[in-house]
């Protein structure tokens, strides 16, 4: 099944391309930021004593497996949601549009809509003495 099924037939995703120099230095930046990373435990372990290392290594071990429990938990509360409320995925709600007042709640007036949508210029006044938006085919 495409992934364009369900969907407008005229719609075509948008093209994306490589930004060059631009990934490259967003990957060099990881690698250099991983490396440091590295290093600095590298330093914490084999520069303290033991002891400490040991304390160092429960406290990471523990902060490891609260992030590990927490997302995880996250991940269960989103997909009991999602089994939930599955149904309302099923269909799109069909929406009768009002085209009676504008956004912020002024009447509008004018031409059918079918007359407006092809025509190849629409002029769009406001009536100062009603406060109308009042549309004009051209």
């Amino acid at each position: 099944m495409s992934a364009n099924s369900g969907h407008d037939p005229r719609y075509t995703p948008p093209v994306t391309r490589g930004r060059g120099a631009t990934d490259v230095l967003h990957a060099l930046a990881a690698v250099v930021g991983w490396a440091a990373f590295g290093f600095f435990w590298y330093e914490v372990f084999y520069r303290t004593p033991p002891a400490e290392s040991a304390t160092g290594i429960l406290v990471v071990a523990v902060l490891l497996l609260v992030s590990v429990s927490l997302t995880a938990a996250w991940i269960r509360h989103n997909l009991v949601l999602a089994r939930r409320y599955a149904f309302r995925r099923r269909w799109v709600r069909e929406v009768e549009p009002d085209f009676s007042r504008d956004v912020l709640g002024r009447p509008v007036a004018g031409a059918d809509w079918e007359t407006l949508m092809s025509a190849p210029e629409v002029e769009i006044d406001l009536d100062p003495v009603s406060g109308r938006k009042i549309y004009r085919a051209f």
